[in-house]
């Protein structure tokens, strides 16, 4: 072979391997682009819960999320609990159990635990202690009053709230902790900056507390609903004090499931949930799985008004007047409550004279 076909080969071999190199380069590189743009676009396929309780005949909903595949649920035992073609579990049999998801050969499991459920003794109504109508409170440091130029609400003056001395005639003392934060005279507690104090009823030698926290939420509409939220408590434990039942404590757990409950009766407004299951099941949500007692009062009430004390007091004299929402409220078994207060429209008429519309909630729990 002549010197120069040997450099012509071994250009060529060269350029052969420079090629190859090339083209394994771009065969990886575009490997490596698909499988970046497969992991991209995979979602991740879960259970909304991994582990449920809950007591023999109580209901939940298990979800498979990351596909719109048909899923195939079934139970490890359906003796204790069964579960429909939807993912709906049943406690059937106290005990433990698995509930499994099948889809695109992937296996999901969620372990239930059915709990037998608590045998409770009821409460008396036998309260007869002198207390106040409440043990804490939440107001503005704005007061609202209804605008007849602007027809809006709008914030003027300081926040206030009439607290009372129950099961007595007799006149308390009235003191707080901190009056930069919040002065009283004769139970109307005034609102002067954020933050938090104790307000006290002194009666000869004993002290009755409610712990008041002034907020700052520079909006009527919440004002509104903050100020409504406790005036219907107070409403709520006048007259369950009257009828001799210790009065209600605000749970702020509870005010969060009143506040889903109040946006879910806008849309299907009963006692069942819009998802077909009672209102009870939303507890499970809240990790409120071990009550006793719990019931359930909702409303709708649209109201012309001067003033923002008289819509709590219409929405509440409208539920004391039917029976089985006037047992709830009475019901010497219940010790906490949510209360939710979904305002869909306020305004103001050429007179002056407000009108709202809300829809309301009561969660009542122990």
């Amino acid at each position: 072979m002549s010197e120069g076909n040997e450099k012509a080969e071994r250009r060529i071999r060269k350029y052969n391997i420079k090629t190859l190199t090339f083209l394994i380069s771009f065969i990886v590189l575009l490997t490596l682009g698909n499988v970046t743009n497969t992991v991209a676009k995979t979602k991740k396929i879960s259970m909304n819960y991994s582990v449920i309780r809950m007591t023999k005949g109580y209901s939940m909903k298990l979800k498979v999320k990351g596909t719109k595949k048909k899923i195939k649920w079934f139970s490890s035992n359906k003796k204790i609990a069964t579960v429909s073609g939807k993912g709906n579990v049943k406690g059937k049999k106290v005990g433990k159990c698995n509930v499994y998801a099948k889809v695109n050969g992937i296996k999901l499991k969620c372990r239930v635990i059915i709990k037998k459920a608590n045998k409770v003794k009821e409460v008396k109504a036998d309260f007869s202690d002198i207390t106040l109508d409440l043990s804490s409170l939440k107001m503005d440091v704005s007061n609202i009053k209804f605008d007849n130029e602007k027809q809006l609400p709008v914030l003027e003056g300081n926040g206030y709230f009439k607290l009372k001395l129950l099961n007595t005639k007799a006149s308390p003392e009235w003191s707080t902790s901190n009056s930069e934060i919040a002065t009283v005279e004769q139970g109307v507690v005034t609102a002067h900056s954020v933050g938090t104090c104790t307000i006290v009823a002194k009666l000869d030698v004993k002290e009755y507390a409610c712990q008041v926290t002034v907020t700052d939420l520079k909006n009527s509409k919440e004002i509104l609903k903050q100020y409504n939220m406790y005036r219907m408590l107070s409403l709520m434990n006048n007259d369950r004090v009257k009828s001799k039942a210790a009065p209600l404590k605000i749970n702020e757990t509870l005010n969060e499931v009143a506040n889903l409950r109040k946006v879910e009766i806008k849309k299907k407004f009963s006692h069942t949930r819009p998802n077909g299951f009672a209102y009870k099941t939303i507890l499970n949500s809240f990790n409120l799985n071990n009550w006793k007692f719990i019931g359930e009062n909702i409303a709708y009430t649209r109201d012309n008004s001067d003033g923002i004390d008289a819509f709590a007091k219409y929405a509440y004299d409208a539920l004391y007047k039917s029976k089985g929402h006037r047992e709830n409220i009475l019901n010497p078994n219940f010790e906490y409550v949510g209360i939710g207060c979904l305002i869909t429209d306020l305004d103001v008429d050429e007179d002056g004279i407000a009108s709202i519309e809300c829809y309301w909630t009561q969660e009542f729990y122990r």
